[in-house]
């Protein structure tokens, strides 16, 4: 069985971004954003993915080896 390639978002604020993502075949699994912004539309339209706000949030050794795509807006 073919593993399902892994994707972490940064700043996509509501998420139009992460659902190209997503139906291009990637699992989400996670979302960095500096700030809130936007981040309520992005909970109700990804309620699977967790959101970190803040980089003092982003803990990256949790993500270390588990990434195959990492994808952002400017911030």
């Amino acid at each position: 069985m073919k593993k399902q390639p892994t994707a972490l978002a940064g700043d996509v604020f509501a998420g139009l971004f992460t659902r190209g993502v997503v139906d291009a075949g990637f699992k989400v699994i996670g979302d960095l954003e500096h700030s809130g912004y936007g981040s309520k539309t992005a909970q109700l339209n990804f309620p699977g993915i967790p959101i970190r706000i803040g980089p003092h949030t982003w803990r990256p050794e949790d993500f270390t080896g588990r990434v195959d795509f990492m994808y952002c807006n400017p911030p």
